[in-house]
């Protein structure tokens, strides 16, 4: 879209507005019980309530509050790379109105920060006004003055960066500047050649300033401004603003480091034009002045371009929030599937391990007693009845504890995944990881297997009659013991292995007795729990299939305002 008026920009700010404000109402209105959903919902909402005051703010400092009929240039890098001394020069060859013999007050001296909070200046070029705005200098006390050098190059229609060093900046650097500037104006680079008076005292040294050198120097800031800041970069400059500033001044008698020398540049060069054509800065002014001269369309543009930014911000924000929440979704349900499938294998094969163990147990006990002339097994048989039904219970605790550990893990994961929302949005925060959060939480107070226990489960419950069985059996191999066709120890050993032989059947029949039946009520159990747990996760989904939805349709919207 080609802007031709304040009102057009306007008109397109209040269609984002009242995009935001819809959203958070129709956010509102989405229905669903589920208290974690909400969450979700809720977190989306703090989203857009937080782009609307980004927005409010943003109008009140760029749109509303903001000259619209002159241009507003800042000049921005870091400390000492000449930026005060540019718009001082800028001053001195073009404001009128400022006072005389008392330039150069407003640059440093290279041994501190000078420039503390950001100054703007006014004045004219070609009958056109604009103005320069000093911002803070980064990498000194940046701390103390970052919030002025954001306020300063929110007002800024074209960006400056001043670059004092042969190499480009660094990558800390280079973020710095990204973070500060977004992508929301235009910005050139000024390489700003430093050098002093000695670099100039010889003839061989004043025949360019731009020497293969510095033309090289100058081609790395290039790219490496063109490659962070993409389209909105314009373009690099180069200059020596220090011989510009000293070329046509009248300073103030406080700085007779300035003073000394321009005595030494105007007798090195022979007049002032000689110093200010050498230093390149009209390069920098016919830029000003061709924006100037398009002052208008320059200033509605660049107010479109940061307005585009916000929106876009916006539409960030919003798409990131919801951002593969479906898959961590389905992916919770089948680890929940799993674990529970794992449980249940879990507790089968421990309660077959028990039998096996207490059956083994059984025999060898058995046959120690024949073997002794025992003929009371009962207490045995007790014994291994409730010896089994201990050993169901030590498995099922150590399983069931198992499965809520898991559970436990598992919510977590998925919170720290799904919830993190606060990374999205610098001033958003919210973010459930680290506290008692875990989503199903309900599941641990409804679900224990011990109540089924005490309800009637027991090896009695699957294999009813047990003791009876082994009872029977005992007491017809008793019956071998009293034969007289053999010896006594063939008699014990026959007994013994009849013994182990029928107890082995009798192992193998409640094996496959519990396998059949005793898991059924196990089974249900957890399946039960699983299906509600599952459920939970689907009502989720179903609730959150409506917000991502409303989300979209806010997206589209936001889309297409910026068409």
């Amino acid at each position: 879209m080609n802007y031709t008026s304040k009102q057009q920009v306007l008109d397109e700010y209040n269609l984002f507005i009242n995009v935001l404000k819809r959203a958070k109402t129709d956010l509102q209105n989405i229905g669903g019980n589920d208290d974690d959903v909400k969450k979700i919902k809720n977190a989306v909402i703090k989203i857009v309530e937080s782009e609307v005051d980004s927005a409010l703010e943003f109008a009140d400092k760029t749109l509303h509050n903001q000259n619209w009929d002159n241009l507003t240039i800042g000049f921005f890098g870091i400390t000492n790379a000449g930026k005060s001394t540019i718009v001082e020069t800028f001053r001195i060859l073009y404001d009128n109105n400022r006072v005389k013999n008392n330039d150069g007050m407003i640059v440093g001296d290279g041994r501190h920060d000078f420039t503390t909070k950001y100054a703007e200046y006014k004045f004219f070029i070609d009958n056109t006004e604009f103005t320069l705005i000093d911002v803070p200098g980064i990498e000194g006390n940046e701390n103390i003055v970052k919030d002025k050098i954001f306020e300063g190059l929110s007002k800024a229609h074209i960006i400056f960066y001043v670059h004092g060093h042969d190499a480009p900046p660094d990558e800390k650097i280079v973020q710095k500047i990204k973070n500060y500037i977004g992508k929301g104006v235009n910005v050139y680079s000024v390489f700003n050649i430093k050098g002093g008076t000695g670099n100039y005292d010889e003839p061989e040294e004043r025949v360019t300033l731009l020497d293969d050198r510095k033309l090289k120097g100058a081609s790395l800031v290039e790219e490496t401004f063109r490659n962070a800041l993409g389209d909105t970069y314009q373009g690099n400059i180069c200059i020596q603003a220090l011989l510009a500033m000293t070329a046509y001044a009248t300073f103030n008698a406080e700085r007779k480091d300035l003073i000394k020398k321009q005595n030494k540049l105007l007798s090195y060069f022979g007049n002032a034009e000689n110093v200010l054509s050498f230093s390149h800065f009209k390069d920098l002014v016919d830029v000003v002045k061709g924006k100037a001269k398009n002052a208008k369309s320059e200033i509605i543009e660049s107010n479109a371009k940061k307005l585009h930014q916000q929106i876009r911000q916006a539409y960030r924000s919003l798409s990131q929030v919801v951002t593969g929440t479906d898959d961590k979704f389905y992916e919770y349900i089948v680890n929940i599937n799993i674990i529970f499938s794992g449980a249940t294998d879990g507790i089968k094969n421990g309660c077959v391990k028990v039998i096996n163990e207490k059956f083994s147990w059984f025999a060898a006990s058995v046959c120690d007693r024949i073997k002794n002339g025992g003929d009371n097994f009962d207490d045995l048989t007790n014994n291994l009845e409730d010896s089994i039904d201990v050993g169901f219970e030590k498995v099922i605790t150590k399983e069931i504890n198992a499965l809520k550990e898991k559970i436990k893990e598992e919510n977590k994961k998925f919170a720290d995944l799904f919830f993190q929302i606060s990374d999205f949005h610098t001033s958003f925060n919210f973010n459930v990881s680290g506290t008692d959060y875990d989503f199903g939480d309900f599941f641990f107070d409804a679900f224990s297997v011990f109540g089924y226990i005490s309800a009637g489960f027991g090896i009695g419950s699957f294999f009813p009659g047990l003791g009876n069985i082994i009872g029977g059996i005992i007491g017809g191999i008793i019956g071998l013991l009293t034969t007289i066709f053999v010896g006594k120890e063939a008699r014990i050993a026959k007994a013994q292995n009849q013994a182990r032989t029928k107890i082995s059947e009798v192992k193998a029949q409640v094996i496959s007795t519990f396998k059949q039946k005793g898991m059924i009520g196990i089974k249900n159990e957890l399946n039960e729990k699983r299906d509600e747990l599952i459920g939970k996760i689907n009502t989720a989904i179903k609730d959150l299939k409506t917000i991502k939805s409303t989300v979209e349709k806010i997206k589209q919207d936001l889309t297409n305002i910026v068409m």
